[in-house]
């Protein structure tokens, strides 16, 4: 299939696989834009894990419906799922980069889709992932470490190097995520503002926390204290500290060890955004909250350790990374039994220490930063 047969087809019905977490998600996101921007009568559909991903994208005009899988189906739940995908009679399908290649790949060809987009590479015994798919994609390689970073090597450009097959050139330049808020998250955010009285405050947003128990992404919580009550003085501003509702307790011990004034916001993911949009800046690990503040055009930090921020530092003029001198990324996604027994931080992350953080905040903040672009 070409741009032209593309372009010209009504109302063609394109499956997207995006099996992995929120930040993978939003990554992925230009590329549904640059799509509907080359069709704008194709009839985009999700599908998503069960991972708190949904809602990410369901209130976004330019998706169709949102179907929810799980990473490791039985054999009665593949059936049920390709069933469905196969009575939709998709023309194309795409499996975004990266996660669960061969599930994604198979799941294409048993819902019957003529024509099959994914990435070409290696994968434990597997050494060619394109025999799954009709039109592969070679993926970017990513540069040694000891070069500069090469951002033709970001999970965003790889994400719109799937287009190629259909003759469609996504432009990195102007790609940015797509997280679209209505106006009953802005007011729900207002209302939590008025309840917490923080109407006229200053704000600034921390993120201490990770998807799951990858430990090893997180940095101590008593430094992202001593950091926010930093940044509080320094701004006279208020901390709001985000994360999940699995990430309770997380949050209360940051507010906990701080001495300036904090809140934890327990809200949804869409309200959390909304709050974001509010704040001065957001520091974060390496997770999904990062993106969703880069989303928000909002100054975002993110402290990279053994996750590689040429992958996936936040993407947009108002992305920052901050790593510790003389580290480098390890997280091996192949590996990821031995990467989730890691209980502690890891030492990269344990050699960043909060007068690094607070200097890089402090310099790249008495910069103008970019002007956000209305949502």
């Amino acid at each position: 299939m070409n741009t032209q047969s593309f372009r010209n087809l009504e109302r063609p019905r394109v499956l997207l696989v995006a099996l992995s977490g929120i930040g993978n998600l939003l990554m992925a996101s230009p590329l549904f834009r640059t799509l509907r921007d080359a069709n704008p009568t194709a009839e985009l559909d999700l599908l998503v894990a069960s991972r708190g991903t949904k809602s990410v994208l369901e209130t976004n005009p330019r998706i169709r419906r949102v179907f929810v899988g799980t990473p490791k189906p039985n054999l009665r739940t593949l059936r049920k799922l390709t069933h469905t995908l196969r009575r939709e009679r998709y023309a194309v399908g795409i499996v975004t980069y990266p996660g669960q290649l061969i599930l994604s790949a198979a799941l294409l060809r048993l819902a019957s889709i003529p024509c099959r987009i994914g990435h070409r590479y290696s994968w434990a015994f597997l050494r060619d992932s394109g025999l799954f798919f009709s039109d592969p994609v070679p993926a970017f390689p990513l540069p040694s470490f000891t070069v500069p970073a090469s951002s033709a090597a970001h999970d965003v450009v790889q994400n719109l190097q799937l287009l190629q097959p259909l003759g469609i050139v996504g432009d990195p330049a102007t790609a940015r995520y797509d997280l679209p808020l209505t106006a009953d998250d802005r007011a729900k955010a207002d209302a939590w503002l008025v309840q917490h009285a923080l109407g006229n405050h200053i704000l600034i947003g921390l993120h201490p926390g990770s998807y799951g128990d990858l430990a090893t992404k997180r940095w101590p919580a008593d430094r992202f204290a001593e950091l926010g009550d930093r940044l509080a003085e320094r701004y006279r501003a208020t901390i709001l500290v985000f994360g999940g509702p699995e990430e309770h307790t997380l949050k209360a011990q940051v507010c906990a060890r701080m001495r300036s004034a904090s809140v934890a916001a327990d809200v949804p993911l869409h309200v959390s955004a909304a709050l974001i949009a509010r704040c001065a800046c957001v520091v974060s690990n390496d997770s999904g909250l990062m993106h969703v503040a880069a989303s928000q055009n909002v100054p975002t930090f993110g402290l990279f350790g053994p996750t590689d921020e040429r992958r996936t530092a936040p993407w947009g003029p108002n992305g920052h990374v901050i790593r510790a001198a003389g580290t480098e990324p390890t997280y091996d996604v192949r590996n990821l039994t031995r990467v989730r027994a890691q209980n502690d931080p890891h030492p990269s992350l344990l050699a960043l220490s909060v007068e690094t953080v607070a200097r890089a905040i402090s310099a790249a903040l008495q910069t103008p930063a970019p002007p956000r672009e209305p949502r």
